[in-house]
């Protein structure tokens, strides 16, 4: 956890990673030789370390980018990426960090 708070430390904004998936449809006979791709953007998750991808209707994310409270001297006004699921653990280690 120490190395991801240095990190959060020395950076302006959560990074934006893109990816491009390609899928073989092959359902039925006229789709066959078809290729599906899909590209879709997302960021990292600064708890877990799984994608968070990053959909046009914000609220059918999971999770998505925040300020850190101004409590937090230390990385006070720092952009972070979290799940919705990682929010209160990541918060209450930060704060267990930066507190003892």
């Amino acid at each position: 956890m120490k190395t991801r708070i240095d990190d959060i430390e020395n950076r302006n904004a959560p990074k934006v990673y893109e990816k491009l998936v390609k899928e073989n449809a092959g359902l039925g006979a006229n789709l066959v030789n078809r290729k599906v791709k899909e590209k879709y953007n997302y960021y990292i998750c600064d708890y877990c370390g799984e994608e968070i991808k990053i959909k046009k209707k914000g609220n059918d994310q999971d999770g998505g980018t925040t300020q850190l409270p101004t409590s937090f001297k230390r990385l006070e006004n720092k952009e972070v990426a979290l799940h919705n699921r990682c929010l209160r653990p990541f918060l209450s280690e930060i704060d267990e960090m930066l507190r003892g």
